[in-house]
């Protein structure tokens, strides 16, 4: 029961890391045009329609915040492959059908 605790709390962080990812990423596409390295704007800044914040956030906020939800998400990912290795381990043999016992963790 321990076991189920731990894959449910990763899984609900790696959820819950994935919304601000999305969120950032759409703002710093839509909002600036960049994705998200190009940071010289529109004539190189001269632009007087340039956005220097959205939402109270500069662009350097915006891409902190993605790069730091992105880490957190990537080892939140990694600790669910390690907790689920058994399982992928055998995967083929359970899709083949020759595996003794069925498809699932204990």
């Amino acid at each position: 029961m321990q076991k189920v605790r731990i894959n449910a709390a990763v899984d609900i962080l790696a959820l819950l890391s994935g919304i601000p990812i999305v969120i950032s990423g759409l703002v710093l596409f839509y909002a600036w045009g960049t994705w998200p390295l190009d940071r010289g704007g529109l004539q190189g800044g001269r632009n007087p329609l340039y956005i220097t914040e959205m939402f109270g956030l500069t662009h350097e906020q915006w891409v902190m915040i993605h790069d730091i939800t992105s880490v957190i998400f990537i080892l939140l990912v990694l600790i669910h492959l390690i907790l689920h290795w058994r399982f992928m381990r055998n995967i083929a043999k359970h899709l083949r059908g020759t595996a003794k016992t069925e498809c699932v963790e204990e």
